[in-house]
């Protein structure tokens, strides 16, 4: 039983992956949007969990250790995600000219035309306004 919730553990992180990405579809990943659906969607589990003891078992019966075991390594589920979703998920302006270099090999012209063609400085300017790591003031740009 102990191994069955580890498992649903792992698998309500896929779950939760899943329905994430249903929610943003093709749209920029934003980590904080990331992060509060998380925990909505854990809040809603653990409500449905403890509604499930309180109904169906007695909350004594529970192991307090195993409990805990499997909070972090749900958890660390989690952690694991959020660090590799970011290098699966988003193309940052550096790796797309890094793979245009791979791939032609071009010279300093062709690669600024292709720069100014994929408008990634203002791609990566616009990235950060919606990170609120910056914003624009008068024609400047504030960190």
């Amino acid at each position: 039983m102990y191994i069955l919730t580890i498992f649903l553990s792992g698998l309500l992180i896929i779950i939760f992956n899943k329905l994430f990405l249903i929610k943003v579809k093709n749209k920029n990943l934003i980590f904080v949007d990331y992060l509060f659906f998380f925990f909505y969607f854990s809040a809603i589990i653990f409500i449905i969990f403890f509604l499930y003891v309180n109904f169906f078992l007695q909350l004594n019966e529970i192991d307090i250790n195993k409990l805990y075991s499997v909070l972090i390594i749900y958890f660390l589920f989690f952690i694991c995600t959020f660090l590799v979703i970011c290098t699966k998920f988003t193309a940052s302006p550096t790796e797309i000219i890094y793979n245009f270099i791979k791939k032609k090999e071009p010279s300093v012209n062709s690669l600024r035309l292709f720069i100014k063609k994929k408008d990634l400085i203002n791609f990566r300017i616009q990235d950060l306004k919606k990170q609120n790591l910056i914003y624009e003031k008068e024609g400047l740009i504030h960190p």
